[in-house]
């Protein structure tokens, strides 16, 4: 199982460099393959990676999650930090708590229902 995490994993960050909007690719590379976080790319997005190739959703997303842009809009990702939240954004485990207006990490999260 560990080797399928690490197969998705790997294949998510090399689709996450080539869209160049990283700015630290060694760095991200390190952070997403170590730790909890292959396991963390089952859950990966693509529709999030998608949206986020948008500048204007680049910056959104920034904001809200506290993840520093380059000057070219770019996730600044040469802090292990930066780069581990940007893993929870495109893997599902950060949410805006609109109450509280912070960001969180979740456990698992489903779409809103109404």
């Amino acid at each position: 199982m560990e080797r399928a995490y690490k197969l998705k994993c790997s294949e998510a960050v090399d689709e996450i460099e080539g869209l160049r909007i990283i700015s630290d690719p060694e760095m991200f590379r390190s952070t997403a393959t170590s730790g909890q976080n292959p396991r963390r790319f089952a859950a990966f997005s693509k529709s999030k990676l998608q949206f986020l190739t948008k500048k204007r959703n680049r910056e959104k997303a920034a904001k809200y999650f506290k993840i520093p842009l380059t000057e070219d809009k770019q996730f600044d990702t040469s802090k292990k930090v930066d780069a581990e939240n940007l893993v929870k954004v495109l893997c599902g485990k950060a949410m805006w708590d609109v109450l509280e207006e912070v960001p969180v990490e979740v456990d698992g999260s489903k779409d809103w229902v109404s």
